[in-house]
């Protein structure tokens, strides 16, 4: 606690703070869980360049979803065969420029494969699939199954690797990605054996199987933690007797984010206001749904603690942003130590999926972000200053 205060005495609020132990106990226990698969991180769910040098140096690989995201990689130090582009509708555009960069392309799409034929003749490309199968902890995250649009369809799946052939490319993979925030092992487990069912025919040719990322934290207290040691051995078990029926050399990957970063991270925020209206008690903080959209946009639940006066008593509020929308809320009727104006706050569980989806709404400026590690607080980003907003 003393460490945030000074935090965010030093550097002001709002403020992202990631604490680096947390993040390398979350690499290691990763590491251990699933030896046997190579981890691509995701850059999606947090790309401060401090944050992906950590991530490198413990020996993982990047995915990205934009060229922005492969450039990223390669600027903290990921070189690019350790690199693979997983986007949606990339454009010719983005095609040429990732391929000229030497990372791998992967696409969901038929439109997409001539696409790359044409900007790439001879490229190696990777083919994200849609089996049926979807999960995710809101509706919104949900990639695989009816009704969403990522992925070739099971029933589109021969034509896409008869079309990578005739157009002269090289198929290098399989990829799924069932869903975000996943805490039951079950639809993991359901995905992987689709996708070894679907890749047996090729096991000789492929050089990689992508079982993608979604796996989830606990949020809520009551939430229970993905077993991630079990999920490891039950994977490779299906792994290692797939391998043992169909050969070939196929390397394993999947696509970790928000499991390796969300609990390293918090964001601070000053009470600027106590405001009782009806009966509610209304805290309002100098951030909002544009630094920490998730509360607005998934309904998610962040703990929050009130880092100034720990001890207060315990009362009933509602926790909302300077945002001129009534949907500004960060939590709803939560149980808290009373705030009063000045207190930090800090809003955990948000090293994922906050900073990289905060906006400048209202012309509010994104919030800098620090690093808490052996030398103290380090600034990893600076606040956005009001040029870059008016410029």
């Amino acid at each position: 606690m003393k460490a945030l205060l000074a935090a965010a005495e030093k550097f002001g609020t709002p403020l992202y703070v990631y604490e680096e132990e947390r993040l390398a106990a979350a690499l290691a226990w990763w590491k251990r869980a699933l030896p046997g698969f190579a981890a691509h991180y995701a850059l999606k769910a947090n790309a401060n360049p401090a944050l992906l040098a950590l991530i490198r140096r413990e020996g993982f690989c990047a995915d990205a979803v934009s060229p922005l995201e492969v450039e990223a990689a390669l600027r903290a130090g990921f070189l690019p065969k350790a690199i693979t582009f997983t986007a949606h509708a990339p454009s010719s555009e983005d095609l040429a420029a990732v391929h000229a960069s030497g990372v791998e392309i992967t696409v969901d799409s038929l439109q997409a494969i001539e696409r790359l034929a044409r900007v790439a003749p001879g490229a190696r490309v990777g083919l994200r699939v849609n089996l049926g199968i979807g999960a995710g902890h809101h509706g919104h995250v949900v990639t695989g199954g009816r009704g969403v649009k990522f992925g070739i369809p099971r029933e589109e799946v021969a034509d896409a690797i008869t079309l990578v052939s005739s157009k002269g490319l090289e198929l290098a993979g399989l990829h799924q990605h069932i869903g975000s925030g996943i805490l039951d092992p079950k639809p993991f487990i359901d995905g992987a054996e689709a996708l070894l069912e679907v890749a047996a025919p090729l096991a000789r040719s492929l050089a990689f199987l992508d079982f993608g990322g979604g796996f989830g934290i606990p949020y809520r207290p009551e939430e229970t933690a993905l077993d991630l040691m079990a999920l490891g051995e039950e994977l490779g078990k299906r792994v290692n007797a797939w391998r043992g029926e169909h050969g070939g050399k196929a390397v394993m990957r999947m696509q970790p984010g928000r499991v390796l970063v969300a609990s390293s991270g918090s964001l601070l925020t000053r009470v600027i206001e106590v405001k009782r209206s009806d009966g509610a008690t209304f805290v309002a903080t100098d951030t909002g749904a544009h630094h920490l959209v998730r509360p607005m946009l998934y309904g998610a639940w962040h703990a929050i603690e009130n880092v100034s006066r720990p001890q207060a008593p315990q009362v009933q509020v509602t926790v909302t942003g300077q945002l001129c929308e009534s949907g500004d809320v960060l939590a709803a009727e939560r149980m808290l130590p009373l705030p009063l104006a000045g207190d930090l706050l800090a809003i955990r569980d948000a090293g994922a999926y906050g900073f990289s989806m905060a906006s400048t709404y209202n012309l509010r400026a994104r919030p800098a972000e620090v690093l808490l590690g052996d030398r103290g607080a380090e600034l990893i980003r600076p606040r956005e200053s009001p040029e870059s907003l008016l410029g």
